[in-house]
């Protein structure tokens, strides 16, 4: 799989649930994971600066917070931990991930299955209409993601 594959494929997380079957996984370089990885990091952090208008208005947007769920659905769990080769850090690579995530990496895949399990709660949420749940849920999700990297990325 080349690069260009992976990061086309990528921007297909903002509209649908995608997830890289093991032998796409086993194809990619660990290079390419990486990068990969960062490229959703960089999805992540431009949704935390569109929510942040969201949860300080009266009432947050139900059409922005349900694209947020999905992306936040698709990129997390299994979906992400994929792109964490196993516990290596090429030499030439560039990345903001403390190798504690590998120490750590029970707490670590757990924080990423509350993300999944927030993110399909705010979208049920907003199924039967609640936004304010669901503008909660999607809150701790950013919440979490900040706490995240707090431990986790090397600043």
């Amino acid at each position: 799989m080349t690069l260009t594959k992976t990061l086309s494929s990528l921007t297909l997380l903002c509209v649908t649930s995608f997830t890289l079957n093991a032998a796409d996984m086993k194809e990619m370089t660990i290079t390419e994971s990486i990068e990969a990885r960062q490229e959703i990091m960089k999805k992540y952090k431009s949704w935390d600066k569109k929510l942040d208008s969201q949860f300080k208005a009266e009432q947050a947007d139900s059409a922005i917070l349900k694209e947020a769920a999905k992306f936040f659905q698709a990129n997390s769990s299994d979906a992400f931990l994929a792109f964490f080769p196993e516990k290596v850090t090429p030499d030439g690579v560039k990345t903001a991930a403390k190798s504690g995530i590998w120490r750590s990496w029970e707490e670590f895949s757990a924080i990423t299955n509350d993300v999944n399990l927030q993110a399909s709660e705010a979208l049920q949420f907003l199924e039967n209409g609640d936004i304010k749940s669901a503008t909660s849920s999607i809150s701790e999700i950013t919440n979490s993601c900040r706490s995240c990297h707090k431990k986790f990325k090397a600043r």
